[in-house]
């Protein structure tokens, strides 16, 4: 019997993106300085020592590690148990100091939210990434011995004045928000993607070095100005309540989908090069006018508290919430917004105290990342307003899905979907429930299904949210059946928080649906999206396709992604209906791909995917990249771990997810802490005390060179090799080779070679004149 084996996710900023195959062999670690010692599991040996108040003061904590780590129960720590102490979970303990966290090590993740904690030293834990202590009493944090720290999560700390992360230029989630600091300094943090630091009383705000980050939340400072000119992947922009940010320039974001300029002293609003912008507010402002003509994704606005003497919504056909009250028009056209006309016919309607008005509102109860104002439909405008309905548009009517769809043994509708996730929750108890649902038939096979789907906000209206028709018969799109997934997660409690910014980079983002965007993150926060490409590649080079109609390869790929993440059993084959219950006449053609035509910042030049400097020569961009092997980790009948890629062969010699791979392809226990570690001179990779030195090796797909000092070559050719600026090989160029003539020496790999250029060829640094020739 084969089971799965748990990815382990291991995020270096970025750091990992190009695979590589070549032909040369690995050193094993089992040859290097670490040899495993007679009653142990790992060849390096800590130094070992007592559970007691002399290395752990704190009782509470001291009672943690001895809860957590001291697998024998003997309160003693030996070398393996020191070795396998990875990460603290130990949230509202009421834990006042973590003193005795140098005697771990190996510790790659601290989660100490809601304590009472007041200083934090984790200068002697070097492989720590992430940080979680949110809610103490720390007056200071200084994170400058930890280059590898990648996310701090240190909000809400009332007492916390200052915060040092100059020295983590590896830092890409930065999270500070309501911390009295008073000012913070991001420039030393290049990688930086994500920035919180609303309500910590700032003045200024400098983000010139900060060319990656694309969700930054600000609101509730002091800040004098806000340059965005080095943001532009910008995509989520919170800066409200800053009094004197008036007018903001956003027409470098291009990518900027949620805006949030309310009560900022706003005259005047340009958004004309906002073409992604899904959701503004932008009210208790003083704006007169609003041009929403080039913002056609627009879902969600709340102009309130302006004076607008007029609005032109008929650009913005998705508008679902409009908040639009105390301005000076007196008339509003919504014919052709067609769901603000749905809202006004079916949506609730109640006296609006602050509004003087009616407002009117359809809400499903569904949670989303916005307090469920994603999920709403809201209309609301002064009681003298004038509505009209009268549309000023001809509607083109598009196929909801993409692609041939005449084949139709793999793919799935809406209703085989539901069945599905209802079969794996294990066919709930519907008695007593209804639909709203026209299109449903009762008795029908999916009936019961469906009557659990709609309570739980699986199971939503087609072809909008809305409608009361389910869509029986229509195929499920795949970022539908992301969003049905996510909901069923919900129901079986599994989890559910999702990281902003984890779908951003996939070749075709901007194709997804508002309506979806959350589950495709979620699901993206999990790596557990079926995108297509090659899934261990670069994002950048991965596609969504949200509109192509789900398979039943897709579906099983999300759930038992779904299931290994919770750490549940894997079902091996997922109850899904047969073709059998597929609609006598289903539709056929979809769209094609390109009319979609939402993607237009797809190949702008800012990319985030990694690129080499192969050099100016002739055509060489050094940013090609080899696809990696797809697979997963199987157990086989004799009790052995491999790494099966998807052509059936079994890695070997190699590193897979920490783990050695020997020449047979087999897990061997002895060596599964392969980690890369960093300091001020480079990375190198190491397994309790072992590390690669002048060789060649492979890493969860990649191919690296690494120095006789250990050290991580880049940015040079090796062997003939290109290696990027991460330090893997870069598959385009892989032929370098010197030549002679009796004008002298040149290099060359394929048709490229350097000219004008210095490049370092081997460890030497060699430069190339304007022919091509080696110049010494």
């Amino acid at each position: 019997m084969r089971t799965r084996f748990g990815r382990i996710s291991k995020l270096l900023a970025g750091f990992m993106a190009v695979a590589m195959v070549i032909g040369s062999g690995a050193t094993a670690p089992g040859n290097g300085t670490g040899d495993v010692q007679a009653g142990k599991k790992y060849p390096y040996t800590f130094p070992e020592y007592y559970i007691d108040e002399d290395h752990f003061p704190d009782d509470v904590f001291r009672q943690y590690v001895k809860d957590t780590f001291d697998q024998n129960h003997d309160n003693y720590m030996d070398s393996d148990e020191i070795t396998e102490a990875r990460t603290i979970y130990c949230d509202n303990m009421g834990i006042e100091t973590l003193k005795g966290i140098e005697w771990l090590p190996e510790l790659r993740g601290i989660y100490c939210s809601f304590n009472k904690l007041t200083e934090l030293d984790i200068s002697k834990n070097q492989l720590i990434t992430g940080i979680w202590v949110s809610n103490n009493d720390f007056t200071k944090l200084d994170f400058s011995d930890n280059p590898g720290l990648e996310w701090l999560y240190c909000f809400d700390c009332p007492n916390l004045t200052e915060l040092n992360v100059t020295g983590n230029p590896l830092m890409s989630y930065l999270e500070v928000n309501t911390c009295p600091l008073g000012s913070i300094d991001v420039s030393k943090n290049p990688l930086l993607e994500q920035l919180t630091c609303a309500t910590c009383g700032l003045t200024e705000l400098d983000l010139s070095n900060n060319k990656k980050l694309t969700h930054l939340d600000c609101q509730q400072n002091d800040i004098g100005s806000l340059d965005l000119s080095t943001c532009p992947k910008m995509k989520r922009l919170d800066i409200w309540d800053n009094d004197k940010l008036s007018n903001v320039d956003v027409s470098v974001c291009s990518e900027l989908q949620y805006y949030n300029c309310a009560s900022n002293n706003v005259t005047s609003l340009d958004l004309s090069k906002n073409k992604q912008l899904t959701k503004l507010n932008c009210g208790w402002n003083y704006l007169t006018s609003l041009d929403l003509s080039n913002n056609p994704k627009l879902f969600s606005l709340s102009c309130n508290n302006n004076e607008l003497t007029s609005l032109d919504l008929s650009n913005n056909p998705k508008m679902q919430f409009l908040m639009a009250f105390t301005n000076k028009m007196t008339s509003l056209n919504i014919g052709d917004n067609p769901l603000l006309i749905t809202t006004i016919n079916k949506g609730t309607k109640k006296w609006e105290v602050n509004a003087a008005s009616y407002s009117y509102t359809i809400d499903y109860g569904i949670d989303d990342s916005y307090g469920g104002l994603d999920s709403k439909y809201f209309f609301c405008v002064d009681g003298n307003v004038s509505v009209s309905t009268t549309p000023t548009k001809e509607t083109t009517e598009t196929s909801y899905f993409e692609g041939d769809a005449s084949d139709t043994s793999s793919l799935l509708t809406r209703e085989m979907v539901a069945q599905t996730l209802y079969a794996l929750a294990g066919s709930p108890d519907v008695s007593g429930l209804t639909s709203r649902f026209t299109d449903v038939e009762k008795d029908a096979w999916y009936y019961n299904a469906l009557l659990w789907g709609e309570k739980y906000n699986i199971c939503l209206g087609f072809p909008d949210m809305a409608s009361d028709t389910f869509g029986i018969g229509r195929w499920c799109t795949k970022q539908e059946m992301a969003n049905m997934v996510m909901r069923y997660a919900e129901y079986m409690g599994y989890e559910r928080s999702i990281d902003f910014g984890r779908s951003d980079d996939y070749a075709d983002y901007f194709d997804v649906d508002s309506s979806c965007w959350e589950a495709v993150c979620w699901a993206a926060t999990y790596r557990i999206f079926p995108t297509e490409g090659d899934r261990n590649d670069d994002k950048t080079k991965q596609y969504i396709k949200p509109f192509k109609v789900t398979t039943r390869d897709d579906l099983t790929y999300i759930i038992q992604g779904l299931q290994e993440a919770n750490k549940v059993a894997i079902t091996s084959t997922l109850p899904i209906p047969d073709t059998s219950y597929l609609p006598a006449n289903p539709d056929k053609q979809g769209k094609d791909a390109s009319e979609n035509g939402t993607n237009e910042n797809e190949n702008n030049g800012n990319g985030s995917g990694n690129t080499g400097n192969g050099g100016a020569g002739n055509g060489g961009s050094g940013n090609g990249s080899a696809a990696s092997k797809q697979g997963k980790w199987v157990q086989t009948d004799d009790g052995q771990y491999n790494y099966v890629c998807d052509d059936g062969t079994k890695e070997t010699n190699c590193y897979r997810d920490g783990c050695w791979l020997d020449a047979n392809g087999n897990y061997n226990p002895a060596y599964v802490n392969g980690t890369w570690k960093c300091n001020s001179t480079g990375w190198w990779y190491e397994d309790n005390g072992w590390y690669p030195s002048n060789q060649w090796l492979k890493i969860d797909g990649y191919w690296y060179f690494f120095l006789e000092s250990g050290y991580m070559d880049y940015s040079e050719y090796r062997d003939g090799c290109w290696l990027n600026g991460d330090g893997s090989w870069n598959e385009s160029y892989g032929s370098g080779k010197w030549h002679k003539n009796s004008t002298g020496w040149w290099y060359s790999d394929g048709d490229w070679y350097p000219y004008s250029q210095y490049l370092w060829i081997d460890g030497s640094r060699y430069y190339f004149n304007a022919d091509g020739y080696w110049s010494e």
